[in-house]
């Protein structure tokens, strides 16, 4: 496994890109637990019931508000390819887009080095109190980390790629993927 690692995200937003939705409930009237998709669970269920897609071209990344991530056929199998069983592709009502289902979360955030703000200990949500907010740093832990592409505990909204698939899709020079660095150990990477 590498020492280098990755957040997958997508250009900064603009005005012309549409932010997808994930219908409340899908064609079986069947309500869609769209907080599955941050767990690490396999998806078992009808295709994924979407709307506001894109309609004039094919982003290669997008993510709803709730960070959910949608791929682009081309990027779908790119990440079948090298990122194996640590993801499933699962389909969606829109035939050109797949969310990434990530199905490892790690409890890799290294809480010494990282600098974070923290929900209130008497937050509304008991869930959430005491657990990162927003970070200002984030610093992972090598030996906490198994998978070549896994989301974290109590910041599961973060999507991390090892470097092996990070250079396998910026080797496809797929328009609108970014990755930015994570400090691992305390290493700043380039």
């Amino acid at each position: 496994m590498s020492d280098r690692y990755f957040f997958m995200v997508n250009e900064p937003p603009d005005e012309d890109r549409p932010i997808p939705e994930i219908a409340v409930s899908n064609a079986s009237g069947h309500p869609v637990d769209v907080w599955h998709f941050f767990r690490g669970e396999t998806y078992i269920g009808e295709p994924v019931p979407v709307g506001n897609m894109p309609t004039d071209r094919v982003y290669h990344v997008l993510y709803d508000a709730f960070m959910v991530p949608f791929v682009s056929d081309t990027l779908a199998g790119l990440l079948r390819d090298v990122a194996g069983e640590d993801v499933q592709l699962v389909p969606t009502t829109h035939s050109a887009y797949w969310i990434v289902n990530v199905l490892h979360v790690h409890d890799a955030i290294d809480r010494d080095r990282s600098r974070f703000m923290s929900y209130p200990a008497d937050y509304s949500r008991a869930d959430l109190a005491g657990k990162p907010m927003m970070f200002t740093k984030v610093v992972l832990s090598r030996d906490r980390i198994s998978a070549s592409i896994f989301r974290l505990v109590d910041w599961s909204m973060a999507v991390v790629v090892s470097e092996s698939v990070c250079k396998r899709v910026t080797d496809a020079a797929l328009p609108d993927v970014v990755f930015a660095p994570v400090q691992v150990d305390g290493h700043t990477v380039a």
